[in-house]
């Protein structure tokens, strides 16, 4: 090389390497899962649960609770606080980080500590999140959650909302909205390669939110995505050409109606 020219290369080649840091994003582990995710048309929920049969009662039932301000600054930053109640004396808490550019870096040392998601919405395209989940004994903090917010969520969770928001863990700023009542039914489905296929049903007052999900390996996300949509509207079932998210469909309904 001229060596008129090297300090500029050199320069360039510094450059290049800070760049790749900044948007480094771990790479899948062998054992990570992605998800797929379709909303069903809304006015066509009725039809949809007709089509797949799902008359009888589901496989669980929880009841979910979101946490947010007033004026849903941790949905709009990409954070979900979520407090589910799982049945059977379970109470499950999760902080989910949904980052608007999935590009940009964790601090690396959260990475261990985080299930990383990787998740494909039907209409939308790749999402990609990182949650923090614990399971309590019991639901007693569930039936007054707005005043046992700092017990429900860990240490650790509130570090990483800390991390996520760059403020305190505060629960006097927060808002507890819900309870949502959530019914699913799970089976393995012959249109998707028997694969294990999830539905979950919301009610929010006279409105119904309904999702078809499956787990599957993170590769080819896409392609999977658009297959999974196809074998689902062969059977009648049509995605929602314009998906919300739910969670803030579900916020945005209790503001309203608490």
């Amino acid at each position: 090389m001229n060596s008129k020219h090297f300090p500029t290369a050199l320069a360039a080649c510094a450059a290049f390497l800070a760049t790749s840091a900044f948007v480094h994003v771990a790479p899948a582990s062998s054992d990570e899962r992605g998800e797929i995710k379709m909303l069903v048309q809304r006015d066509k929920v009725p039809e949809a649960m007709a089509a797949l049969k799902l008359t009888e009662s589901g496989n669980k039932h929880y009841r979910i609770f979101f946490v947010d301000t007033a004026d849903f600054r941790l949905i709009r930053a990409g954070l979900i606080l979520r407090l589910r109640d799982k049945g059977k004396g379970k109470t499950q808490t999760t902080v989910k980080f949904r980052p608007e550019d999935p590009s940009k870096p964790i601090d690396q040392k959260w990475l261990p500590k985080l299930a990383r998601e990787p998740e494909w919405h039907v209409g939308k395209g790749e999402h990609l999140s990182y949650s923090l989940e614990q399971e309590l004994p019991g639901t007693e903090l569930l039936r007054k959650p707005a005043d046992n917010l700092a017990a429900l969520l860990s240490a650790e969770q509130k570090a990483f909302f800390k991390l996520v928001m760059n403020e305190e863990f505060d629960p006097a700023k927060l808002k507890v909205f819900g309870p949502i009542a959530s019914e699913i039914w799970e089976w393995d489905e012959p249109a998707v390669g028997d694969k294990e296929v999830s539905a979950e049903l919301w009610k929010l007052g006279n409105e119904q939110i309904f999702e078809l999900s499956r787990k599957t390996k993170p590769d080819d996300l896409k392609k999977k995505a658009k297959h999974f949509e196809k074998a689902f509207q062969k059977k009648g079932v049509a995605a929602d050409p314009n998906p919300e998210s739910k969670t803030r469909k579900a916020l945005e309904y209790y503001s309203k109606h608490s």
